[in-house]
């Protein structure tokens, strides 16, 4: 992903110490790009310091995600609720 271009549905980490980081993207149900508030999936993917994709993971948000913020972990590299 280019560092000077995300989109308005996606949000970035802070680079861990080894400069990955990752993006993570909502979605409605049927794949249209929402805000965090109203996501029902949430795809997240890891990058490398140049840029390029390391991993990719898809999820889905529970009850219990949506009543709670979705926030960056710097320390172990992952989203966590």
């Amino acid at each position: 992903m280019i560092e000077t271009y995300l989109p308005a549905w996606c949000e970035r980490s802070k680079p861990g110490p080894d400069g990955r980081y990752l993006v993570a993207c909502y979605f409605n149900r049927d794949g249209h790009p929402v805000s965090r508030a109203r996501a029902e999936r949430v795809e997240l993917v890891e990058y490398a310091p140049d840029g390029t994709t390391l991993r990719l993971v898809e999820a889905t948000v529970d009850n219990l995600a949506i009543e709670h913020d979705v926030v960056f972990s710097s320390e172990v590299q992952h989203f966590s609720t």
